[in-house]
């Protein structure tokens, strides 16, 4: 009785209280949502999430591509949420949702409870988009189209876009705008965008501001122009000046302006019907919950610790539960601790030999040995990772290190070309690639990455590039 106490009280105090409410999940075509709130509220959300996905399919003309699995998490309430949001400073952020991306799985979290929460469903779910289909945008662009996408309206025929979100005209008729050099130098990091201020909200607004002036002056490929050049390291101002043909000041004078005239709105006619979805749903058990809550905190660096607590205590009840020994492997991998993530890695391995993760962050910690005897190795798990999950580039990625070790240069590059065609953002992927071509002697498709790569904001890997672009410029001996 005295150990059954202590159990409980482990479990008690290491999970959020939520987790002790009925949970549900549901899965529709291409999505999976977990919620504590109804079965309807559920199948309702995954039923938005679908119909924006064939929306944005269509309107794009382009493959709606995931870079990993993606976990949708509805809290029924604001008290819930603040359990899990970013942390800034110490404290949570306040949020109605949030969109977390990590190697092994992305996650959507939202507040069903929030007056908002269709508009934060579609902004969280175009983050999504925009990570599988573009770079690494700075907050201003990709907030600014998160928000521009957030008030789509949506039928059989008609997909209607770019409508004001609630309060943004209201806030940007009665607050000054902050200069474009501003805005624009704004990261991840800044105040602006974290604190729970009227900044961060002028932000949000003067950001989809942007955007919306953009696409009603037809200038992407301007903006396109701009991150060209500040990737090239030119400085904001003249960054603008030269991609948008006028200074900072006109800039913000043609903002303001815009900012007082009639919002136009994109109305798009959907060739298609939007694709039928089937749902189904289960109940899902409180341990299973709890499984999934912690594997969420384990992707967030600022919940780790208690992450380790919750898998622990879950752990303690059920043993054999291949999910958590996977994610608390994942969380010593990425600690560097091999020697506390091998048990569990193998433990999960016993239990689902088919986990495809489970092989990938045992062949990853082996590649980080660098030891080339473990090349076969490192080999054959990635092959089992591709091959289990086929849409995953990092498995390409992993199983492309391999072969260039093993001196198999041909199918190295035709692994690093699979690779980057799943994620053609990845600088890495693009500079192993080029390497390999040169050994190929393909020289004119080397070359072609190098030039792109040469501007890298990733210092070594662009005097990598320079440097293989002086020796292609060398007189031969």
């Amino acid at each position: 009785m005295r150990l059954l106490i202590s159990v409980l009280l482990l479990i008690g105090s290491a999970v959020p209280s939520g987790a002790q409410r009925q949970w549900i999940d549901v899965q529709s075509t291409h999505f999976n949502v977990l919620t504590d709130a109804s079965e309807k509220q559920a199948r309702d959300l995954a039923q938005q999430f679908e119909q924006m996905r064939s929306v944005f399919a269509q309107i794009s003309s382009t493959q709606v591509k995931q870079l990993a699995p993606l976990q949708i998490i509805a809290f029924k309430n604001s008290r819930q949420i603040s359990q899990y949001a970013p942390v800034y400073q110490g404290r949570p952020v306040k949020t109605s949702g949030f969109y977390l991306q990590s190697q092994d799985r992305d996650y959507i979290v939202l507040d069903l409870d929030a007056p908002n929460r269709w508009e934060t469903v579609f902004h969280e779910f175009a983050h999504l988009l925009l990570a599988g289909t573009m770079p690494e945008m700075p907050p201003w662009f990709t907030e600014g189209f998160a928000e521009f996408y957030s008030t789509i309206q949506i039928d059989n025929k008609m997909a209607t876009i770019g409508r004001a979100p609630l309060s943004a005209l209201e806030l940007l008729h009665h607050e000054l705008l902050m200069p474009v050099t501003t805005l624009f130098s704004v990261d991840h990091g800044s105040p602006v965008y974290n604190s729970d201020s009227d900044p961060r909200d002028i932000f949000y607004a003067e950001s989809w501001l942007v955007v919306h002036y953009l696409w009603d002056h037809n200038a992407m490929p301007q903006a396109q122009r701009y991150f060209q050049l500040v990737r090239q390291h030119v400085s904001i101002p003249e960054a603008v000046k030269q991609a948008f043909d006028m200074d900072p000041e006109q800039f913000d004078r043609a903002l303001e302006k815009y900012s007082r005239s009639a919002v136009e709105v994109l109305r798009v006619h959907l060739p298609e019907a939007l694709e039928h979805a089937s749902f189904s749903s289960r109940p899902v058990t409180r341990l299973e919950s709890l499984t999934v809550l912690a594997g969420l905190h384990s992707h967030q660096p600022e919940y780790v610790d208690q992450a380790i607590k919750e898998f622990k205590a879950i752990l303690e009840q059920d043993p054999a539960n291949a999910s958590a020994h996977r994610d608390l492997g994942y969380i010593y991998y990425y600690q560097h601790n091999t020697e506390a993530a091998m048990p569990q890695l193998r433990k999960a391995a016993e239990q689902n030999p088919e986990d495809w993760r489970v092989h990938y962050f045992w062949a990853e910690m082996a590649a980080q040995k660098n030891d080339d005897a473990l090349a076969p190795q490192i080999e054959s798990e990635a092959r089992k990772v591709v091959e289990l999950y086929p849409d995953f580039a990092d498995g390409y990625g992993l199983l492309g290190f391999a072969l260039m070790v093993e001196h198999r240069i041909a199918e190295a590059a035709d692994a690093y070309q699979a690779a980057l065609r799943l994620k053609p953002q990845s600088e890495v992927y693009a500079l192993n690639l080029a390497e390999l071509y040169s050994l190929e002697g393909k020289l004119d498709d080397a070359k072609e990455l190098f030039l792109y790569l040469q501007d890298s904001g990733n210092a070594g890997i662009a005097n990598a590039a320079r440097s293989h672009l002086e020796l292609m410029a060398s007189p031969k001996l």
